[in-house]
């Protein structure tokens, strides 16, 4: 009887056993799941395309977009959307387009020109509510556009005095910031579009590019003619100081925080990137090497994680496993 019970304790241990296996591959699996590539992207404006580098080295890793793919001409927005796809603004292509974001392949045009399109977009970025919107020079406005099907909202942000809204950026509250590059100001809209202010006059005539609230909760913003990145009060939108001063910049556009904290500079006039300490604004070098992969006329700079496709395959593969693991379990216990 001892030997009995001895050897059903066996059976019932087996099954134990596999489904413990079994448990710990779809874990395993699971966990697999949120492994990403991270790459930092920039638009190629002279090259018509969209370069990848690695966002811990810099180093070149290829062309992600493939020059004038879909009939994109001189990009400069770079936005992932809640699809997952990668979206382009073409500004001589008038439209902005879609692309796979894991081989960079073309999908479609999701936004394209005529009276309820774009003309000559410029930046573009997903708002807090999911829809897209994009800095429209010849409207001299923000406009909006549906985050699923493309198909025109509205003018968003206008102001007469708003000339070349080069780029902008949302509050955590849905607030609306812009750079009006000929205008040389930084405009201040409230969450429903409207018109709130003007900003910082220290940038007067100082044609402003990039903008983008960093991790401390401050508004920093570059001043292409200045040379400079100026940093401004996240709560009162007063100016603070000259975060980044012209010693190291040469026609400072587009700015980026990166997953380290550290400040991203996309340098127009010498076609590479330069990193700054997130907190002190010390020069920590040279990221991506002038010219490095044909960079010739860097536009916006993005950072993102793109799931690995082999990734999705081994995930998808362990679910596929599991009942016939489980009913190898049911074997054991009829046993």
């Amino acid at each position: 009887m001892l030997s009995s019970a001895l050897s059903t304790g066996q059976q019932f241990r087996r099954p134990c056993g596999e489904t413990t296996i079994c448990l710990g591959v779809f874990l395993a699996l699971s966990a697999m799941v949120d492994i990403a590539r991270a790459d930092l992207l920039i638009t190629n404006w002279r090259g018509n395309s969209v370069l990848r580098y690695d966002d811990t080295t810099g180093a070149f890793l290829g062309e992600l977009v493939a020059s004038e793919s879909g009939g994109l001409k001189r990009p400069i927005g770079l936005a992932v959307g809640p699809d997952g796809l990668l979206y382009v603004s073409g500004s001589e292509s008038d439209n902005i387009l879609r692309y796979n974001l894991q081989t960079g392949a073309f999908v479609d045009e999701f936004v394209g020109s005529g009276p309820d399109g774009i003309d000559y977009p410029l930046s573009i970025h997903f708002g807090p509510d999911g829809h897209l919107y994009a800095g429209s020079f010849g409207t001299q406005s923000i406009r909006k556009y549906d985050g699923t099907t493309g198909a025109f909202l509205g003018t968003w942000a206008t102001e007469p005095s708003l000339n070349d809204p080069l780029d902008f950026t949302f509050s955590s509250t849905g607030q609306l910031f812009v750079s009006g590059y000929a205008s040389g100001a930084l405009y201040h809209f409230d969450a429903a579009g409207n018109f709130v202010q003007k900003l910082a006059e220290e940038f007067g005539d100082s044609e402003p590019w990039g903008i983008t609230f960093g991790p401390d909760g401050n508004l920093y913003a570059a001043s292409y003619l200045l040379n400079g990145i100026g940093r401004l009060n996240g709560t009162t939108f007063e100016y603070i100081d000259t975060f980044v001063d012209e010693v190291t910049l040469a026609g400072p556009g587009s700015i980026a925080f990166g997953p380290d904290g550290n400040l991203y500079v996309a340098n127009w006039n010498v076609n590479n990137v330069h990193r700054y300490d997130g907190v002190t604004g010390t020069f920590l070098g040279e990221f991506v090497a002038k010219g490095s992969g044909g960079l010739f006329g860097p536009k916006a700079i993005l950072f993102v994680n793109v799931p690995e496709p082999a990734t999705w395959v081994m995930a998808l593969t362990g679910l596929l496993a599991m009942p016939f693991l489980l009913r190898s379990r049911h074997r054991g216990v009829r046993a």
